[in-house]
C-alpha cells in the first residue's frame, strides 16, 4: 500500500502544472504536523524527550528578553510609553506584560523543523536558517510593537488584534519565507537547467 502510495507521488510531482500545487500542500501538511506536534510537546511532555529537558525555560526567558528589549525601543519611538520588568505601561491606564509564549520560539521551531524536513539542498540550510530566525524574531518585536499601538490607541481592540491578524502575520512570514527556498533552493536548479534547454 504504502509502495504503491509512493509511487502515485513520485509520478504526480513529474507533472509539471501540479508542481505549486503539491509543494504548497506538503507545506501545509508538514506546517500543521509541526505545530501539533509543538502544542503536543508543550502541554503533554512539558518540553522533554525520554526525560530530559530539551527546551530549558531559560531559553524562554532570554528570547522573552530580547523581544521585550527590542520592541520596547521600537514602541518608545512611536508612542509614550513606561516600562517595569517585562510590562509596557500606556498612557490610557492599560498595560501589555510579554510572557514567555511572546518569545516566538515556537514560531522559529516550525521554520527551522520545516526547512530541515523539506527537500533542498543541505549546504544552503544552515545559513538559511539562521537569517529565517532573524527575520522571525524581527516579526515577532513588529508584532509586539503593533500590539502596543493598538492597546494605547484601541484597547477595546486588542484581543482581536493578539488573535488574529498579528497571529496570523507569522504564518505569512514563514510562508513567503517557504516560498523563497522551494523556487531558490528546492526547485532552483531544475529551473536553472530548464532555462538553459
Amino acid at each position: 500500500m504504502l509502495k504503491k502510495l509512493m509511487a502515485e507521488w513520485n509520478r504526480l510531482r513529474k507533472i509539471r502544472r501540479l508542481e505549486p500545487i503539491i509543494d504548497t500542500t506538503l507545506f501545509i501538511i508538514i506546517t500543521f504536523a509541526i505545530h501539533y506536534a509543538y502544542r503536543y510537546w508543550e502541554h503533554q511532555m512539558d518540553f522533554s524527550f525520554f526525560g530530559f529537558q530539551v527546551l530549558p525555560p531559560a531559553l524562554f526567558y532570554w528570547f522573552t528578553d530580547a523581544v521585550f528589549s527590542n520592541s520596547s525601543w521600537v514602541v518608545s519611538h512611536l508612542i509614550p510609553i513606561q516600562t517595569s520588568g517585562r510590562t509596557f505601561f500606556f498612557e490610557n491606564q492599560t498595560s501589555i506584560n510579554i510572557v514567555p509564549s511572546c518569545s516566538g520560539i515556537q514560531q522559529m521551531l516550525q521554520f527551522i523543523l520545516l526547512i530541515i524536513i523539506y527537500p533542498g539542498p543541505w549546504k544552503h540550510k544552515s545559513w538559511f536558517i539562521v537569517l529565517g530566525s532573524i527575520i522571525i524574531h524581527l516579526t515577532n518585536v513588529f508584532r509586539i510593537s503593533g500590539l502596543c499601538i493598538v492597546m494605547a490607541h484601541w484597547p477595546k481592540y486588542w484581543h482581536w488584534s493578539h488573535d488574529y491578524p498579528f497571529r496570523i502575520i507569522f504564518y505569512v512570514v514563514i510562508f513567503f519565507l517557504w516560498v523563497i527556498w522551494n523556487d531558490n533552493f528546492y526547485h532552483g536548479k531544475s529551473k536553472a537547467k530548464m532555462k538553459a534547454e
